[in-house]
């Protein structure tokens, strides 16, 4: 008899083993926020068919009718206390499988691998519910791994802004309308609006380029000392339009490498972002062997016999004489010359001027607007990233300072209060 019992919960162990690595293979389960799952539970609720799965308990009780006076027993439903399980039926026929246990933060959401793009799934109900319409965008890093390559993607799903009709007591509607949900560049130069609005007109007009038999395509070269924003830039365009961005380092590159990545991103409808950072420090004019990568091979994915219809690329450089011409090339006299079809415009980002010194130093320097001028005059000829880290440890400093005064204050009070008494 322990044979048989001992046999039996070694197969029992099997049965789970392998269950658990079904369900691992097969299914994704994805742990939600508890404060983000009370938004999204009512639109749950009414967008998908449920089934509550948790054990019933029924019982008679006994109350009083208010209109007659008379005592009545009624059939009582109650769930036991504890975990909560549900069985969402997405559109009708896929299972979600939810848990909510009361001792942790998060719930549970366990789904067939593939049958749903739980953040946009997660997104449009979250924002239908507050009648917002949503949007998102995918930034990926994409790296060798071996002969392949692989990646790490965050995607962003936020709402769009949206007017305010009703009355905020503290904001104003323009404010509230401006925000972005993640950090946004303090202040945009006139060059870089006007780059905004080529991206917009581009955007705009893929029939245009079809209907005349051009390339749907965008090439951009940033240029600049390190710190200056070209980066910042980059991924604000993302974010501005919505566009899915790919970098890729190059460095890591090979030439079987680049073909993976434009044979893998490239495909599909909708524009996207291809991020080329510090090609100088790839190819020195045409010399770029040391990294692995050819050239020609770049150039000819940029622009070659096979085209990438709604790619913008987007190339960074410290160093704009590095670059070959057959890029984009500055010439004796100062003028950038650009190789249209592969770059269409060069776009140097420079040390912050006064007047924009002074627009970045009042946003961070926010309540402490007599220390603005001093920033403003030590901040000469810096770049973005360091007269930003020169404005947040003068302005921390004396925040921390005041704060801990304050404190003190409060204390030395206290202390005087308790004397008295």
């Amino acid at each position: 008899m322990k044979k048989i019992t001992a046999y039996l919960a070694a197969l029992s162990d099997v049965i789970s083993e392998v269950i658990s690595k079904f369900l691992n293979i097969f299914c994704e389960t994805i742990y939600i926020h508890g404060d983000l799952y009370i938004h999204i539970e009512e639109a749950l609720g009414e967008s998908l068919k449920s089934s509550f799965l948790n054990s019933r308990v029924f019982f008679d009780e006994d109350f009083f009718d208010k209109d007659t006076g008379e005592r009545v027993s009624v059939i009582v439903e109650k769930s036991k206390t504890g975990q909560s399980r549900e069985l969402f039926f997405h559109k009708n026929w896929i299972p979600i499988y939810i848990t909510n246990d009361p001792n942790e933060t998060h719930v549970a959401m366990t789904f067939l691998r593939g049958s749903v793009d739980m953040g946009h799934f997660l997104a449009v109900n979250y924002f239908q519910e507050k009648g917002i319409h949503s949007s998102s965008y995918l930034i990926s890093s994409i790296f060798p791994r071996g002969d392949s390559i692989s990646y790490e993607s965050t995607r962003y799903y936020f709402s769009d802004p949206q007017p305010i009709t009703e009355k905020v007591h503290g904001y104003t509607a323009e404010k509230l309308v401006e925000y972005l949900p993640y950090s946004s560049p303090l202040f945009l130069s006139s060059e870089a609006q006007e780059v905004l609005d080529d991206i917009q007109d581009w955007l705009e007009n893929e029939s245009w380029y079809s209907d005349r038999g051009l390339a749907w395509k965008m090439g951009l070269m940033f240029e600049g000392l390190p710190g200056t924003g070209k980066s910042s830039f980059a991924r604000h365009i993302a974010h501005h339009f919505k566009m899915d961005l790919y970098h890729a380092n190059l460095k890591q590159f090979s030439n079987d490498h680049l073909v993976q990545f434009y044979a893998n991103y490239a495909k599909g409808s909708g524009p996207k972002i291809f991020l080329f950072e510090d090609v100088d420090c790839v190819f020195d004019k045409r010399d770029g062997e040391e990294f692995g990568i050819d050239f020609n091979e770049f150039i000819n994915k940029l622009d070659g016999v096979r085209q990438y219809p709604g790619v913008l690329t987007i190339m960074t450089t410290n160093h704009l004489e590095k670059i070959d011409p057959a890029i984009a090339t500055r010439d004796s006299s100062g003028e950038i010359i650009t190789r249209p079809g592969r770059i269409d415009r060069v776009i140097t980002f420079k040390p912050m001027n006064e007047d924009q010194r002074i627009k970045f130093a009042s946003k961070i320097a926010k309540g402490f607007e007599d220390m603005i001028p001093d920033l403003v005059d030590e901040g000469e000829g810096m770049t973005a990233a360091d007269f930003q880290e020169l404005c947040r440890l003068n302005v921390l400093r004396r925040y921390s300072k005041e704060k801990q005064a304050e404190k003190d204050e409060r204390g030395a009070k206290g202390k005087d209060s308790k004397r008295r008494f």
